[in-house]
């Protein structure tokens, strides 16, 4: 007999049904008709042991007692106890293992976990890849599997990454509360290696926002009468580098843009070109879970942590999605026959499913792109809205849509720019024409996209009449108008601009060889450059700093309180920006491709809290 050992019930469910093996468990397990059992754990069943385990007196916070050190060791959940000693009996009774958890780092731990604690390494294992809980793909996982032993390297850097920030965030913890306390302080001062970080970024925005000091610029524009269009248009001065700019190219000094104004209203504009440019613009790539958390946040407002709730349970409870924590964007190209499917089974969410060309492939069907797992797209088992809270039902809208657009053409439209003369000035005016609408017919208005992006101001017919304007002919300014304005501070967090920056932070580093290292952390990630912690960890410590009255959220901006910047101002730089992710992750890396042991870099950091300790204590 194999035991199959699953991450989640429904997961073991799934399995049983893909071998047409029983609806209901019996007992711990699903019994197969080869013989092979199926069994199930609950995401971690084991946790790490706290110092408390090892020494009562650990609990009590003290200069003397810091830094903390104590042995790495497991210890069971109470609640999935009884669960577990089944599960471990009946792998005693197995002549071989097949580890089935989700198909990610942290996933090959939590069964490799149990393998260890509770002595069955001996046992041959066999690691299945499941992204798909329906019966075909499951089926085809079975005929790819490895053996575990190659996975069994990641799996200990995921151990020693959990063991590192258990130590630095007991340890920094208690050293800056007690420091804070001595100061006149109350309440505990909660430091993390990724959430300080976390916090750091937005700290360091909100200072920007209220530290701006503005200044006035002045905006020119002229309205224009130009040949064959039937509405005057407003279009911008272009100035030149002698006109008085700051650094983003905006006129500062007043007299400078009243005396173009006076110039432009000479008579005799002319037009001196008409450039037009053909776009095209290709579909947004399929949702990870950080873009779908952006878009579900941009779009709906939903909070991060309902985004994963909702994956999981359309995962787990509807067979719905593929995985749902996938980091990749990209997808294997599939036969014709299976899009059909697909896309035939999506008909009744959405009407638009039926114009999808199955042989169209856009850029997002490419294997060299796919790791572990691909991009979230939806199954051929598709749910009934009435089935689905009013969440799912949006986080399952976009994911659907996004994957239908795969199979549509691009997104057509011509870009015309008008540069008028006038008096000597440089005036501009551009509109863009939809050749052909594409994907778009498919997407939410705004779907897919980074928030800086924008629109021409001027489309449908003025933009077509302004794309028969011709170089040489006259012009007529009807009006002119100069705008003072005073320039508006960085902008504030919003929860979607906060997920996109945190995956890229390595733009905030000025180290060369610190950046290096966060880039590479990420390398081959669509969307990860250089990022803080994981789409699947990012939430819940965003969740953590809220709670702990960090961060809170105003309206539609994510802040930093008065709380968080005071702790943010206490802490030495390393453990506020996000190098010590980037210098932890190269030793991490080395465990999983085998260059240092985990002794070495336990050690290493060891050495490194204990200076920290002592830092804050100084």
């Amino acid at each position: 007999m194999r035991l199959i050992i699953a991450e989640k019930p429904q997961v073991a469910s799934a399995i049983a049904g893909a071998f047409a093996g029983p609806g209901r468990p019996d007992g711990a397990s699903f019994r197969l008709l080869n013989g092979d059992q199926v069994t199930w754990l609950f995401g971690h069943v084991l946790r790490l042991g706290d110092p408390e385990d090892h020494d009562p007196a650990a609990e009590h916070w003290s200069w003397s007692r810091l830094p903390l050190a104590w042995p790495v060791s497991h210890h069971l959940v109470p609640q999935y106890a009884d669960h577990v000693q089944a599960v471990v009996a009946l792998a005693r009774q197995a002549e071989a293992l097949i580890h089935a958890g989700d198909p990610d780092a942290e996933g090959q731990r939590v069964v490799d976990e149990l393998i260890d604690w509770a002595g069955l390494e001996h046992l041959p294992c066999w690691r299945v890849m499941i992204n798909d809980l329906n019966p075909q793909p499951i089926r085809q996982a079975f005929e790819q599997m490895q053996d575990n032993r190659l996975y069994r390297p990641l799996s200990r850097s995921v151990l020693v990454r959990a063991v590192c920030d258990q130590r630095y965030g007991y340890n920094l913890t208690r050293a800056c509360t007690l420091a804070g306390r001595q100061r006149g302080g109350s309440g505990v001062l909660s430091v993390g290696r990724v959430q300080t970080p976390m916090l750091g970024l937005v700290v360091a925005r909100d200072r920007a926002h209220e530290q701006h000091r503005p200044h006035t610029v002045h905006h020119l524009q002229a309205l224009l009468s130009l040949p064959g269009v039937s509405e005057p248009l407003w279009a911008d001065w272009l100035p030149l580098e002698d006109d008085g700019l700051d650094d983003d190219g905006r006129v500062v000094v007043p007299e400078v843009a009243r005396r173009a104004a006076e110039q432009v209203r000479t008579p005799g504009a002319l037009i001196q070109s008409v450039t037009q440019e053909d776009l095209a613009a290709e579909v947004p790539l399929p949702y990870n879970l950080l873009t779908l958390q952006a878009d579900a946040a941009a779009l709906h407002g939903l909070l991060p942590w309902q985004v994963s709730d909702a994956t999981q349970r359309l995962r787990d409870h509807h067979n719905a999605i593929t995985y749902n924590r996938s980091d990749c964007r990209y997808l294997h190209p599939p036969r014709p026959e299976e899009a059909a499917a697909v896309l035939a089974s999506l008909v009744p969410w959405m009407d638009q499913a039926r114009q999808a060309d199955v042989h169209h492939r856009s850029a997002a069907f490419d294997s060299a792109q796919v790791g572990a797992h691909h991009a979230i797209i939806p199954t051929g088992r598709v749910p009934s809205p009435s089935a689905l809270s009013e969440v799912e039902r949006q986080v399952y809208d976009l994911i659907a849509r996004l994957y239908v657009g795969q199979f549509f053409p691009a997104h057509q439209g011509r870009e015309t720019l008008v540069t008028v003369v006038a008096g000597g000035h440089l005036l501009q005016v551009g509109g863009q024409t939809v050749l052909r609408s594409g994907w778009q017919d498919v997407l939410i208005p705004g779907q897919g996209h980074e928030p800086q992006e924008r629109s021409p101001t001027i489309t449908g017919p003025l933009a077509e009449a302004l794309s028969a304007v011709r170089r040489g002919q006259q012009a007529t300014v009807v009006d002119v108008r100069v705008t003072p304005r005073q320039t508006p501070p960085p902008p504030r967090y919003r929860m979607q601009t906060l997920l996109l920056d945190l995956a890229q932070v390595a733009k905030y580093v000025r180290d060369p060889a610190i950046r290096r290292l966060l880039l590479d952390k990420d390398r081959g990630k669509a969307h990860e450059r250089g990022g803080l912690g994981t789409p699947a960890t990012r939430d819940a410590l965003l969740q953590t700093l809220i709670r702990r009255g960090l961060l809170e959220i105003n309206g539609q901006e994510v802040r930093s309180t008065m709380r968080g910047k005071a702790l943010c101002a206490a802490l030495p730089p390393l453990a506020t920006g996000p190098d010590l992710t980037a210098l932890w992750h190269h030793l991490f890396r080395q465990i999983a491709e085998g260059t240092r042991t985990e002794d070495s870099v336990l050690a290493e950091i060891d050495a490194f809290i204990a200076d920290e300790v002592e830092r804050v204590r100084r």
